[in-house]
């Protein structure tokens, strides 16, 4: 039924245009309706056919030539686009509908040289429009790889631009190019009637063509002690839409860290959905715990709800420990705000200590991550636990986290 309704409708468009062949000279604006109504149907071939009847007739009329070369722009026939385009540049001022349209064929056939060089045109005679050109030559710029040329453009387009959200987009796609980033935090424990708990952290990572990776030295003054213990994260990436996070970690005999950490976890990423299913192994002084554990991430736009589970061995015993979370993302800042809901007998920064709850907590927090400036970024962390440290007797545990890093 679909394919017979399509069938009539260009037939009654063959048959009108037909119909206006005797009479195109006195009424040319019916012949140009039927070929924009055969170019919106992405019959393009038909549209082109109309409008060369139009232009033989009418060679004076602009519209019908600029919009020519619109069609063959959509049928993706680039040259044709630029040799019924072109002329138009040589007037004066050119006109400015042809040269958006050269753009636009230049940025799809990825001829960047072109789109510069008529978006200087463009500023040159329509500053009014400044801010459209400029935003085609960061576009341009970028697809030449003279990402830093393009973000300093980015910084000339007004903020009250129609294209300023989208430049910000790309001055972000643009910044997360960069390879190295460098970061420290502290995280401060407060635990009901104990002594509070001082951990601090620096890191290194490298977003390496071969093998991705992240080297970190931890510290810790908890219990009346304190340690030190070196880290290292890999990401080597499996398919398009997978890679792996393996981790190894070593301390000195302490009970601040395990003193041999081992976590190995497969990430894969469906079109909206993220998942994972990993191990984590930690030998601590006095015990050993293993835990599997899992996770599934969905995303809708801007937003992730989140959800993971660690299933925890020691000593022969498995308990469950449940971790949900609500992410809204700012793309154009590389930032976000986290809501984190716990709930199981794994403390909040589990991997620190072998001091694992015997009874189940509730935990509550909030994780924000925002861009100060192009490369600067600061993450603080809070997060209340109401501990069940023993039946039905509860103390309260507050996490305060703070990360600043850099990226270069």
């Amino acid at each position: 039924m679909k394919g017979t309704t399509r069938l009539l409708f260009f037939g009654s468009l063959f048959v009108f245009s037909l119909n206006l062949q005797g009479q195109q000279i006195k009424n040319p604006d019916s012949l140009f309706h039927v070929s924009r109504n055969y170019a919106e149907a992405e019959n393009y071939k038909a549209a082109i056919i109309e409008l060369k009847k139009l232009i033989s007739e009418f060679p004076e009329n602009n519209d019908y030539q600029i919009y020519l070369g619109r069609v063959y722009f959509w049928n993706s026939d680039y040259e044709k686009a630029r040799n019924q385009l072109n002329n138009f540049l040589n007037q004066e001022p050119p006109n400015a509908e042809a040269l958006d349209v050269l753009i636009q064929v230049a940025l799809a056939s990825k001829d960047a040289e072109a789109v510069l060089e008529n978006s200087e045109i463009g500023i040159e005679n329509f500053p009014q429009e400044k801010d459209k050109y400029l935003f085609s030559k960061v576009l341009a710029l970028e697809q030449l790889g003279r990402e830093n040329e393009a973000l300093a453009i980015i910084k000339s387009i007004s903020e009250d631009a129609e294209n300023h959200n989208d430049a910000e987009y790309i001055k972000a796609r643009l910044l997360k190019k960069q390879k190295n980033m460098i970061a420290t935090g502290y995280l401060y424990t407060q635990i009901e009637d104990a002594d509070p708990w001082h951990l601090g952290h620096l890191k290194y990572t490298r977003k390496s063509d071969f093998i991705p990776f992240t080297v970190r030295l931890n510290y810790g003054h908890v219990f009346g002690e304190k340690a030190l213990q070196g880290e290292v994260d890999l990401y080597p990436k499996i398919s398009e839409n997978s890679y792996l996070y393996l981790n190894a970690g070593f301390s000195n005999e302490s009970p601040v860290f395990p003193e041999l950490r081992l976590s190995g976890e497969y990430f894969y990423n469906f079109s909206i959905l993220n998942t994972s299913l990993g191990l984590r192994y930690l030998n601590f002084t006095a015990a050993e715990v293993t835990m599997f554990t899992g996770s599934a991430a969905a995303n809708f736009g801007e937003y992730q709800v989140g959800y993971r589970v660690f299933l925890v061995s020691e000593e022969n015993e498995w308990f469950p420990s449940h971790n949900i979370h609500l992410k809204k993302s700012f793309l154009n800042r590389e930032s976000h705000i986290q809501l984190d809901l716990q709930y199981g007998r794994i403390p909040y920064f589990y991997v620190i200590t072998d001091q694992l709850s015997q009874v189940n907590s509730y935990r509550a927090g909030v994780n924000i991550r925002y861009r100060l400036i192009d490369n600067f970024f600061i993450q603080p962390i809070l997060m209340y636990e109401r501990e069940e440290f023993a039946p039905e007797k509860f103390r309260n545990r507050l996490n305060a986290k703070l990360i600043l890093s850099k990226r270069f």
